[in-house]
């Protein structure tokens, strides 16, 4: 992502901290001179905010590039709790309060915050809007409603450093494309809290959009291929898509697959708008195309696919490195 994308999502932790916390981040060597201006701004803003940062080349050793940057950092932390967060999110004032004194009457080994996409600036960016609100935020919630899960979301999750210490495994971390999913089985029960963070698309191509939307859902497939498949059942346009490419004279079926979408642009316009996501009249082609690619994709899913993520290749969950690590403590 570009630094004027990613800067407000990490000022917005920043702005939080105080002496009883820090933050630890790493780049990479070639962008520090590109931060270093801004760190100075937001020392000078927050004098009372802790903060490391760590440049170091691009970290290998392991598959998973978002493990391999915490496993070098990760002894830099020195706080009981770790709060672990992607750099694309932004957090809602007093969330690090917030989510403290959640985990506290939780009494359980970890807390994982929900997240939504608000802000969509291109259009390649709404399938990763639609997927995060329409097909990924309810399912939590109502999870949520059932009490603990064992997963976590990479977009906040925070737990206590010594459990972490006694229960998770680096090496199978590092070997995992879901590494938060992993996190969370580790340590179960999780809870899941209360405030919602945001994330931030930032797609710059469509085939790059395609891509991280096919990820996504061949992501959840590998962790939970039965619940995945249980989605057939809350995907009526691939029923009409077949039944309109087997029938193709009958209207019936050109009929009910115009209805079905204009039904499901409905309900994406109206989720987006509850979770305060606004999509551009100019950008609702996109809706109506996103009603037939969903079940396509779903389809896909299925196959023996790869996925890109890093510099890696994923034809499974697990990827295993050529230069296997040591499990840290």
């Amino acid at each position: 992502m570009m630094v004027k994308t990613l800067a407000p999502a990490l000022e917005s932790f920043f702005s939080q901290l105080d002496d009883r916390c820090e933050m630890v981040m790493g780049i990479e060597k070639q962008d520090h001179a590109i931060w270093t201006p801004i760190f100075n701004e937001w020392h000078g803003k927050y004098p009372l905010a802790r903060f490391q940062v760590v440049a170091a080349p691009r970290p290998s050793g392991v598959a998973n590039p978002k493990i391999a940057w915490q496993m070098q950092l990760a002894p830099l932390a020195t706080g009981k709790l770790w709060l672990w967060s992607d750099a694309d999110i932004i957090a809602p004032s007093n969330f690090l309060r917030t989510v403290c004194s959640e985990l506290e009457g939780a009494g359980t080994r970890a807390l994982t915050s929900p997240y939504v996409v608000r802000a969509v600036e291109r259009a390649e960016g709404i399938p990763d809007a639609l997927f995060v609100n329409l097909e990924f935020f309810p399912g939590v919630l109502l999870l949520k409603k059932r009490g603990t899960v064992s997963f976590a979301l990479g977009a906040a999750t925070l737990f206590h450093a010594d459990e972490f210490r006694k229960k998770v495994d680096w090496q199978k971390l590092g070997e995992s494309l879901a590494d938060d999913f992993e996190l969370g089985k580790a340590l179960e029960p999780v809870t899941i809290g209360h405030v919602t963070v945001e994330t931030l698309p930032d797609q710059k191509s469509w085939r790059k959009a395609l891509l991280h939307y096919l990820r996504w859902h061949k992501t959840v497939r590998w962790c939970q291929p039965s619940g995945y498949a249980a989605q057939i059942a809350v995907l009526p346009m691939l029923g009409w898509l077949l039944f309109a490419w087997s029938h193709p004279l009958n209207p019936v079926g050109w009929l009910g697959l115009l209805l079905t979408s204009q039904m499901e642009v409905g309900v994406a316009l109206w989720i987006c708008h509850r979770v305060n996501c606004r999509i551009p009249v100019r950008w609702w082609w996109v809706i109506e195309g996103w009603t037939m690619l969903r079940p396509l994709v779903w389809v896909v899913s299925w196959l023996p696919l790869s996925v890109s993520w890093g510099r890696q290749k994923w034809r499974t969950p697990v990827q295993f490195p050529s230069n296997p690590v040591l499990k840290k403590d």
